[in-house]
């Protein structure tokens, strides 16, 4: 018995943002009970009549539910078939629809309800057709093919095109049919997703998704089958079936990576896709990384092939000439849409065979300076008069006069989108006032009008823009606008760019209700009051954009503009003050670069972003006075208005304030209530205790606070800012220079920087959740602070020291602390810690420095010294860290003959420019020892004979004459090397790198598996042991013939060689192992001899000009 399902009409109440099922409900007029029974599935459930059918995919498997409402009873069941690897259909409910898929829904209303529009946060209520969905209960179905062919459509319409050719089509035939025939998932083909490289790779893609076969690659009769389909198996897996063409009849836009276009390939697309309605070729840019060709005129003839183009898009194609154009318009007269701007060898006679022979011709653009149109083009315009819509043209004021431009508006009455660039060759004066005046009088359908001037010298005086359709107005490149009177009711976007002189006192006079976009640029603005006249003639104005302009008012309001959302103010450099108030919906106002702004005292709940003088300028910013009350602003940044003496901020929700630039700042007024960063920076501001008092008031739950330049700063003022914000967690200071002796209260604060506060001595911490400490650039802090500063802050574990003098000694006694930064300090003679939890230690740029004392951690497992000149060997013989890991010495020139055998754990040892360094005595176990640019390191031959290394680097040590390595590693690296002239590992190294050892080494015996030799010119000999499996050697012109026979005749288990820019003339190849031998740039070479048995499978020889292979 077969059950009708139908979409419930209320489900659930779920909204459409959330929606992540399809509800379907039983058709109350089923008997009461049934039974139903599913293959594979052993669970058979019994349905009552009110109960919902779920469809969830959230899991990649279909699963079922059957939930009771009303009684609370639940019986499911679950699907067998797995989805492979495919994204919920039902779950992308959630997203935007694509147009198509908009199509498709109207298929999904019944014939007696219209259609209704679904808005975010509306209730999803779809109506399927009864008919259309049924389920058997009496026998055996598969999981997916009882959805209708028009639903899933639906549903695929969510997908990209990849996600369908990749995934849905991959699920059962069902989908495979739907996903291939269904002309609405491939009306639009644009390739976004696909990898498409060349234009070979778009026509591949076209061929494979609109091939067919008459048997699919699917077997329907086994359920619990894997389906899968991978195209360039097809065929294969289609047996013998015919393959047959599926019609494709959308649009085709080709991507930029198509840059090479031929005829051929127009050849190929049009025996794939003959039906295609509309091609968009891809724009020439000159900044694009891999440049586009321009198609030419034998592609033209190409495409004219195509008999069913309604829709052409050739811009930029600056190959295409006259010829082509008229070739390709007399095969195809059915165009309704050209667009062929800056194609620059095209001249107006092929604007006059297009309309001569375009019947249908709706939209044509040609902006392009070599087709200008003219009075007898005009003629041409009025042929198409019936069908014309859109124009885009440039314009010869010169051939052209009053009496055809009137002879052109009056036929083509049709026009609604009309843009004309204008052009004066002989640089003359004109006035296009009539022309406008004419256009607005005959056009009655216009909805945009754009007019651009591309000469000097365009006026426009007293211009009659009296319109009843019309929509947008751009206005660009005028030299001067003088009163003119624009009377559009259904006027909703103006645009005047680059204006040199705009006259509009008519304009306070006008209304233009529905105008709700705003757009001047370059615009000297006159006799207009722009305040005045937005709020009595702008009222539904949601979009207000001022880009470098002059006003004829100093002052600017937008008062009572109830649906403005965004404003924007840039480079309005003699805008002197900035009113807002009343604009209920304001979200965004940008200022910027408004040099002469003086005074903003903006009032809108509704603001969320304000983005005020953020671009670095060469001059700052004379804004003096700020009021802001502003509800749900949630971060102001005010760094760059460093004038500011005056600010009143009340932004109840306002979570971050910088006024750190601020140095004029003398009155603040704040009222945050939840303000969590504060930043403060003025020089004057006084911090006396009751604006403390009141300040912290307002803004109770201050979490991070940053003072500086704070010169009125006291130490009573800080101890009551710090006990105030009782919810403080970080605390900056910074050039606070009446700070002596304070107290830092705090229960929470977690972090504390300190930084040039020349005349701070001491500091009172009580934090005892400190864990951060920075003191940086006091030159007078004393000693005793950080003594007592163990006991108040137990907890502290990051600590830094930097440029204080005044300490000598430095005693830590911080059970918590783990890393530690001393720097600068040029006085510290002695570093004492104890500190039972630390692990790092860095010391830099202390140069009288001679003691670390570290007998009580344990723990320290890594040390840094840097420049640290009083340094010697004694004093890393008495530090004491038994756990130490890692050891780095740089630029410490009192270094000579270092021990660290006291380090049993050393795991890394670098020792950096530190010019004095001869030798270093090691333990038995070293990762890493690394040698760099120590000018007297030595290196006998024993200091690594009872010692296990893995990697040893010896880099740019200019005084080492001979290397000898005796024992086993994993890698060894010398580089730079300017005096080596003999290099000897005599155990076994997994490989060996010798790089830039130019003048010096001559000879080098190695045993390893792999051996790498790049520039040392002076090299002649290389003796390797029986192990060697691969080389390479590059830039060692010294390196012969004999030199390489003797080292294949030496290893017999050599497999790789390489060779680059060497002097071989003629090497004899014997070598039964070698499978690869590649040589390179040896200009000397002429014959290679291979002889033997050889297993050679790689043999490449390449840019070596007297090379000749052997006959």
């Amino acid at each position: 018995m077969n059950q009708l399902i139908r979409v419930q009409d209320n489900p659930l109440k779920r909204k459409v943002v959330d929606a992540k099922l399809l509800i379907f409900q039983e058709d109350i007029n089923q008997p009461q009970f049934k039974r139903a029974k599913y293959d594979d599935c052993a669970l058979e459930a019994t349905i009552p009549d009110n109960e919902l059918l779920l469809f969830d995919d959230s899991v990649s498997k279909l699963r079922s539910q059957l939930i009771n409402k009303k009684r609370g009873r639940k019986a499911c069941f679950r699907s067998p078939s797995p989805i492979a690897n495919f994204i919920s259909p039902l779950a992308i409910l959630s997203t935007p629809p694509s147009p198509c898929a908009t199509d498709l829904l109207e298929n999904l209303i019944t014939p007696n309800q219209q259609p209704t529009p679904i808005e975010e946060g509306q209730d999803l209520a779809l109506v399927i057709p009864s008919s259309s969905v049924h389920i058997e209960s009496t026998k055996s179905t598969h999981d997916w093919e009882f959805i209708p062919s028009h639903l899933l459509c639906y549903i695929l319409a969510y997908l990209t095109q990849p996600q369908i050719v990749s995934s849905a089509m991959r699920v059962c035939t069902h989908w495979y049919e739907v996903a291939k025939s269904s002309q609405q998932l491939w009306r639009k083909m644009d390739f976004v997703g696909f990898k498409v490289t060349c234009t070979e790779d778009m026509i591949n893609i076209l061929d494979r998704l609109t091939i067919k076969w008459t048997s699919h690659p699917f077997s329907s009769s086994t359920g619990n089958q894997s389906m899968s389909l991978a195209h360039d198996d097809e065929k294969q897996e289609c047996g013998n079936s015919k393959p047959y063409r599926i019609k494709h009849d959308g649009e085709l836009m080709i991507p930029k990576s198509c840059n090479i276009i031929t005829a051929d390939h127009l050849k190929k697309l049009s025996s794939i896709v003959p039906n295609i309605t509309s091609i968009t070729f891809p724009i020439i840019e000159h900044s694009d990384s891999i440049p586009i060709k321009s198609i030419s005129d034998s592609s033209l003839k190409q495409l004219s092939t195509f008999s069913q183009l309604r829709q052409l898009n050739l811009s930029t194609h600056n190959r295409i000439t006259n010829v082509g154009i008229d070739y390709f318009f007399k095969k195809i007269k059915s165009l309704s849409n050209v667009s062929l701007d800056h194609c620059n060898k095209l001249t107006k006679q092929s604007l006059i065979n297009i309309l001569d022979r375009s019947h249908h011709l709706r939209s044509i653009s040609m902006l392009n300076n070599t087709c200008l149109v003219d009075n007898q083009c005009l003629h041409f315009f009025c042929k198409r008069k019936t069908t014309l819509s859109s124009i885009r043209m440039e314009l010869d004021l010169n051939n052209i006069d009053i009496t055809n431009w009137t002879h052109f508006v009056e036929n083509c009455k049709n026009i609604e989108t009309l843009f004309i660039r204008v052009h004066d060759v002989k640089n003359n004066v004109h006035d296009l006032s009539e022309l406008i005046s004419i256009t607005f009088k005959h056009l009655k359908k216009l909805k945009h009008f754009s007019l651009s001037c591309a000469t000097q010298h365009i006026r426009i005086q007293s211009a009659r823009m009296i319109h009843s359709e019309l929509l947008t107005l751009h206005l660009t490149h005028c030299e001067s606008l003088i009163n003119p009177t624009i009377d559009c009711p259904k006027l909703n976007q103006i645009f005047f760019d680059h204006i040199k002189s705009w006259d509009a006192c008519q304009m306070s006079h006008l209304t233009i209700s529905n105008l709700n976009q705003i757009r001047i640029r370059s615009t000297n603005i006159k006799n207009l009051h722009l305040s005045e006249w937005l709020k009595n003639a702008c009222t539904n104005l949601h979009d207000f954009e001022l880009f470098d302009c002059m006003l004829s008012n100093v002052e600017l309001q937008f008062c009572n503009l109830p649906k403005l959302e965004k404003a924007c103010l840039f480079m309005c450099n003699n805008l002197q003050e900035l009113i807002v108030d009343g604009c209920d919906s304001l979200h965004t106002l940008s200022v910027d670069v408004c040099m002469e702004l003086r005074s903003m005292n903006v009032k809108s709940d509704s603001l969320q972003i304000a983005q005020f003088f953020l671009l670095p300028q060469m001059q700052h910013s004379k804004l003096i006075n700020l009021e802001l009350k502003c509800k749900n602003l949630q971060t102001l940044n005010l760094h760059r208005a460093v004038l500011l003496e005056r600010a009143i901020i009340h932004c109840d929700h306002l979570d971050s304030l910088n006024l750190a630039g601020c140095k004029r700042l003398s009155h603040l007024d704040l009222r945050c209530d939840n303000l969590d960063k504060l930043a403060l920076g003025s020089q004057i501001l006084q911090y006396d205790e009751e604006w403390i008092d009141k300040v912290t008031e307002m803004c109770p739950l201050v979490t991070m606070l940053s003072l500086s330049d704070a010169d009125e700063l006291n130490d009573f003022g800080l101890m009551k800012l710090t006990s105030g914000f009782v919810q403080l967690r970080a605390l900056v200071l910074n050039h606070c220079n009446k700070l002596v002796h304070p107290t830092i209260r705090g229960d929470f604060v977690k972090g504390l920087q300190i930084t040039d506060c020349e005349h701070l001595k001491n500091v009172d911490l009580k934090l005892p959740h400190l864990y951060k400490l920075f003191i940086r650039n006091c030159k007078n802090i004393s000693c005793d602070f950080l003594s007592r500063a163990g006991v108040t802050c137990p907890n502290i574990g990051c600590m830094e020291i930097f440029d204080c003098d005044a300490l000598n000694v430095i005693d830590l006694c911080f059970q918590k602390l783990t890393n530690l930064l001393v720097g600068a300090c040029k006085f510290l003679t002695q570093l004492k810690i104890n500190c039972g939890q630390l692990n790092k230690i860095t010391i830099n740029h202390c140069p009288v420095l001679d003691r670390i004392d570290t007998n009580h951690s344990q723990l320290l497992c890594e040390i840094t010294l840097h420049q640290c000149a009083s340094i010697i060997d004694k004093s890393i013989s008495l530090i004491h860290a038994p756990l130490l890991s890692n050891l780095i010495i740089s630029k410490c020139d009192g270094v000579t003959i270092p021990d660290v055998r006291h380090f049993s754990n050393l795991k890394m040892l670098k020792f950096i420019s530190c010019h004095s360094l001869e030798q270093v005595h090691i333990h038995s176990i070293l990762q890493l020892l690394s040698f760099s640019n120590c000018k007297k390191l030595l290196l006998d031959g024993s200091f690594l004979s009872n010692s296990v290394v893995d990697v040893v680097e010896v880099v740019n040590c200019s005084n080492l004459r001979q290397l000898n390595i005796d024992c086993e590693l994993k890698r060894l690296v010398v580089g730079g090397c300017s005096n080596l002239q003999y290099l000897n590992v005599k155990k076994h190294c997994d490989l060996v790198q010798v790089n830039q050892c130019n003048s010096s080494l001559q000879a080098i015996n190695v045993d390893t598996l792999e051996l790498q030799v790049n520039q040392c010119e002076e090299l002649r000999s290389i003796q390797a042991s029986n192990s060697l499996r691969n080389v390479q050697i590059i830039s060692c012109m010294r390196i012969s013939d004999l030199c390489i026979t003797s080292l294949l005749n030496k290893c017999d288990r050599l497999t790789r060689m390489f060779v680059e820019r060497c002097n071989l003339t003629c090497p004899v190849i014997k070598h039964d192992e070698l499978t690869s031998l590649v040589v390179k740039h040896c200009p000397n070479l002429h014959k290679i001899k291979v002889e033997g048995n050889t297993r050679l499978q790689e043999y490449v020889v390449t840019d070596c000009c007297k090379f000749r292979l052997n006959q």
